[in-house]
């Protein structure tokens, strides 16, 4: 009976570690506000919508400024990014480009390789909510993000990767 109940036991812990392993993280999602612009000097030129998930390109600034996203990543490989964004006419136009980065401690110790084989891609229509699809590789232990660049009046709205 002891050893009835112990093989049980094995079973059934077996059963729960195998059920409890984790999984392989799927895609995530971030409103706009996860981001940031990537200089300093540009934050007058975005605002956030009344509930903070919306960064509009204000009109403070009368020329393209660049918004960067940081991405999560949890292995290295090929990761595709999906900007949701907004332009009214091609005067608000909105391009991003997907970016992996090594971690400077390669082969060539301080040296950061930057991968981005795609060139930027812009809104494909206007008027109306779009989706921005951009692709680059990021290196096992290496960073990745999505620059945007925002022409006044563009808006970004989420970011999905």
């Amino acid at each position: 009976m002891k050893r009835v109940l112990k093989n049980c036991f094995i079973a059934a812990a077996s059963i729960l570690a195998i059920a409890g392993a984790a999984e392989p993280a799927s895609a995530r999602s971030a409103p706009a506000t996860y981001g940031k612009p990537l200089l300093a000097t540009d934050a007058n030129c975005f605002s956030l919508s009344s509930n903070g998930t919306v960064a509009y390109a204000s009109p403070a600034c009368s020329d393209t400024r660049t918004f960067q996203f940081p991405l999560v990543t949890d292995w290295a490989g090929w990761f595709t990014a999906h900007v949701y964004a907004f332009g009214d006419t091609s005067s608000n136009n909105v391009g991003c480009q997907a970016v992996g980065m090594s971690n400077g401690t390669g082969t060539l110790p301080n040296w950061v390789s930057w991968w981005a084989p795609n060139p930027v891609q812009y809104l494909p229509s206007f008027g109306s909510n779009q989706t921005i699809s951009t692709t680059s590789y990021v290196p096992a232990s290496g960073g990745a993000f999505v620059n945007c660049y925002v022409s006044p009046g563009g808006r970004l709205n989420v970011v999905e990767w």
